[in-house]
């Protein structure tokens, strides 16, 4: 994905925001958040390639020790926003629970998906 199609991708995004993330799964290095606005939409990331929503639900087995930590600090926040960096090809998805966190996803080169507390300090 180049700085363009990640600018279409968030304003894709936008029907997500106010939507809760209810569970989240892991697989290699694709990530999947589902979350529950006018129905069930998985929101699927592979760090470094790319982003995008799909309404298909899929089983998954047990997620690994990364995503169990985001589903202890993000599950059933509400998302509060989806934005481009800087017309980067960083997505960061902002998520009210008691406090806000950030998910920083970075879809260049290996790419990282990131969480961070509402100060930006890194959690994982």
């Amino acid at each position: 994905m180049d700085s363009f199609d990640v600018y279409a991708m968030v304003a894709e995004l936008q029907d997500l925001v106010d939507g809760r993330i209810k569970k989240i799964y892991q697989r290699d290095d694709e990530i999947v958040f589902q979350i529950q606005k006018n129905g069930r939409n998985d929101l699927f990331i592979k760090s470094g390639k790319w982003i995008f929503i799909e309404q298909r639900q899929r089983e998954w087995g047990e997620p690994p020790t990364f995503a169990m930590t985001l589903r202890k600090h993000l599950s059933n926040g509400k998302i509060l926003s989806i934005e481009q960096h800087e017309f980067d090809r960083i997505v960061t998805m902002d998520v009210m629970k008691k406090e806000i966190f950030h998910v920083i996803i970075e879809l260049f080169s290996d790419g990282n998906v990131i969480l961070a507390d509402e100060k930006w300090n890194i959690i994982i």
